[in-house]
């Protein structure tokens, strides 16, 4: 967290991109912000997400729940 004013002004002055997305997809992003999905820090890619649907596991080990 930014405490500095000027910091957080430059910041947010830097900040000019912008996607669009679904409610659904607003509220991954914040479980995935706030570790709502962990183990994961991203989006699971092909790889992942068919080793967590075949053996509830991601690719690298951890149990996940479905």
């Amino acid at each position: 967290m930014i405490r500095d004013a000027k910091q957080k002004a430059d910041l947010k002055a830097s900040a000019t991109h912008k996607h669009e997305c679904s409610d659904r997809n607003a509220c991954d992003v914040e479980l995935l912000s706030v570790g709502g999905f962990s183990p994961l820090t991203g989006f699971m890619n092909k790889d992942v997400y068919e080793s967590v649907v075949e053996n509830m596991r991601s690719d690298d080990g951890p149990l996940m729940a479905l």
